[in-house]
């Protein structure tokens, strides 16, 4: 916002936003809440949830906003992280150590990365519908482990 003003930068915000929802209804997911910048999503199973990740970064790359923009000089690159789990659900939100892990892997992603938890890694591993690197671990905030998270290249 600095850099851009802030409207350019709600400009190019709402242009995001716009593309990351339009990805989360294609592919069968719902809008929990939208966290400034970033959004928790919620999918019936993590392979839509990793379809819609890769999708919604495939689009960045090709949209107007995921490209060099002049007034910023830098592609837009977002960071994404997954993880499936038993959250606890409070009305229309959820919340607990599922959901914290969840955004911790977000982020700690790259831009233009995708994280997923071991969990999810495997779940989606043998399919063979998606590739992943080798995985790393990593220690976050307010779990007492480390946990490993795999690098998603791309979907076979």
């Amino acid at each position: 916002t600095e850099q851009l003003g802030d409207a350019t930068w709600m400009d190019l915000l709402r242009q995001h936003n716009a593309l990351v929802e339009r990805e989360v209804r294609a592919h069968g997911g719902r809008v929990v809440k939208n966290r400034g910048d970033g959004y928790m999503l919620t999918f019936a199973n993590p392979a839509r949830g990793l379809d819609c990740a890769l999708a919604i970064q495939q689009a960045l790359t090709t949209a107007a906003l995921g490209t060099r923009n002049s007034e910023l000089g830098t592609p837009i690159l977002v960071r994404i992280g997954l993880h499936t789990g038993n959250p606890q659900r409070e009305g229309e939100d959820f919340f607990g150590t599922d959901v914290n892990l969840a955004a911790r892997i977000a982020d700690r992603a790259l831009g233009g990365e995708i994280l997923v938890s071991a969990h999810v890694h495997a779940l989606l591993a043998e399919g063979g519908a998606f590739v992943f690197d080798e995985g790393r671990e990593m220690a976050f905030k307010g779990i007492a482990l480390p946990k490993r998270v795999f690098g998603v290249r791309h979907s076979a």
